[in-house]
Parts: C-alpha cells; sequence; structure tokens
C-alpha cells in the first residue's frame, strides 16, 4: 500500500474516533497528525486533509477553518441540523467533501 504524502487534521482529536485515528494514521500518511485546536501553532504542507469527528456544536468554528484552508474534508460527525448540512453541500461545490 502506498502511503500519502499529507499531513491530517482531525478535529474531535481527544474523542474515541479521535483516537482511533491518530492510532492509525501514521500506517498511511507520512506527514503530521495534527489537533485542530494547534493549527495555529503548527506549520502545514500544502497537502492536507482535514477529519472531523467533532461536535455538531463546534461545527460553525471547524468549517470556516477548513473553508479557509481548502483541503479536503472527511466529515464523520452526527446530528448536524439542515442548515449545517446545507453548508457541507455548498463546499463540496468547491472542494472535496
Amino acid at each position: 500500500m502506498e502511503i500519502v504524502k499529507a499531513d491530517v487534521i482531525i478535529s474531535g482529536w481527544s474523542g474515541k474516533m479521535g483516537q482511533a485515528l491518530r492510532a492509525l494514521l501514521p500506517q498511511y500518511f507520512s506527514g503530521k497528525v495534527v489537533d485542530a485546536n494547534e493549527l495555529d501553532r503548527c506549520s502545514l504542507s500544502s497537502s492536507k486533509i482535514w477529519i472531523d469527528f467533532s461536535h455538531a456544536s463546534a461545527f460553525d468554528k471547524w468549517i470556516t477553518k477548513v473553508t479557509q484552508l481548502q483541503c479536503p474534508l472527511v466529515m464523520g460527525t452526527t446530528g448536524l441540523n439542515e442548515q449545517q448540512l446545507r453548508q457541507l453541500q455548498d463546499l463540496s461545490e468547491g472542494q472535496p467533501v
């Protein structure tokens, strides 16, 4: 299996899925694995992927950052409302979701 050269940003870092991702991702990605809460303290490569397994209440905070970075988003957060789902749909028209 080929290792992907990209940094991975995780929102929901300390949750069960965040912990599982942190354990698995180094097998598949050669870049940094970063807590979304630490973004301001680190430099990332031009290739990055965002994985969100946080909480619906954090959606607005993270979707703004994802939009600014223009990186692919894997959304694993449940409980999103209709407005948030529309925002994801809109985002998917300009970048991979």
